[in-house]
């Protein structure tokens, strides 16, 4: 038989276990919580280098689309402007085929058109 020091002790114990269960618990849902927030924080930090970075993106799209341009604009009527003679069938033949293969990237890529 137990005494009564030991069984008052052991009652003692018991809600004090219980007290220290709950404490491990509700530190383990903060530090959950703490790790979830960690995580969004180090989400926005990427979204924010990359926000940063738009603005030189944007630049360099600016440009490629300037020189993309000026080549298209080459390439259209530089031929045009050199031909002397009237166009003949196979010429004409060519001309279609291109334009179906312009029309079929215009298609894929309209923003290249």
């Amino acid at each position: 038989m137990e005494t009564p020091q030991a069984q008052s002790g052991r009652l003692l114990s018991t809600p004090l276990r219980f007290f220290f269960q709950e404490l491990d618990f509700l530190l383990q849902l903060q530090e959950e919580k703490i790790r979830a927030i960690q995580e969004k924080l180090e989400l926005a930090e990427q979204k924010l280098a990359q926000y940063a970075k738009l603005p030189d993106m944007e630049e360099e799209l600016k440009l490629r689309m300037e020189a993309l341009s000026q080549v298209r604009a080459q390439v259209r009527y530089k031929p045009l402007l050199c031909r002397s003679a009237p166009l003949g069938p196979l010429d004409r033949l060519s001309l279609d085929r291109l334009s179906l293969v312009r029309s079929l990237a215009c298609a894929r890529a309209p923003l290249l058109c």
